[in-house]
């Protein structure tokens, strides 16, 4: 069953990184039953995503946790390195250096950021709106067990996706 009349005739290729399994299963899960003809592209730190977004592969959206490891998890290594408050920053800065515009979704399960000098959700909303935009579109708070961000992120693909095609 067809939700949506736009559904049946959008495509899109999404670049997930996320670290966390059971909230990159929920978003997956979401996504798949949201959008038809979907493709993504899985993730899980720092180094990983920035060898995907600089490997010349084309995306519709990138959706992206802001906390990452640094590394992919290992049986060596099952933390993946140092975890990295500001990972999704740290990826924006380098899609702004190398000149990726890929349409930029952070969805985090944080609402304060860092150890010294802590950023709330908000404040680093207004950060990365004030130094990357247009690529960066907005930021989503993700709980399990609440279900609101479903509704925020369609949206966000929905608008962004709809202004897009018009140009």
């Amino acid at each position: 069953k067809i939700k949506h009349k736009w559904r049946k005739y959008f495509s899109m290729k999404i670049l997930f990184i996320e670290d966390d399994d059971d909230k990159r299963t929920k978003i997956k899960s979401f996504l798949l039953e949201e959008f038809y003809n979907i493709d993504i592209i899985d993730k899980s730190s720092y180094h990983s995503a920035l060898l995907e977004l600089v490997s010349g592969n084309m995306y519709d959206f990138v959706l992206m946790d802001m906390s990452m490891p640094n590394f992919d998890k290992t049986i060596n290594d099952p933390e993946g390195g140092s975890p990295e408050s500001f990972a999704g920053r740290n990826l924006l800065q380098q899609m702004n250096f190398r000149n990726i515009t890929f349409p930029t979704i952070v969805i985090t399960q944080f609402d304060s950021f860092g150890q010294v000098d802590k950023l709330s959700l908000n404040e680093l909303k207004e950060e990365l709106m004030k130094k990357f935009s247009p690529t960066y579109i907005d930021t989503v708070y993700y709980h399990s067990s609440e279900s609101n961000w479903k509704q925020i992120i369609k949206s966000l693909i929905q608008n962004y996706s709809k202004g897009a095609n018009n140009d």
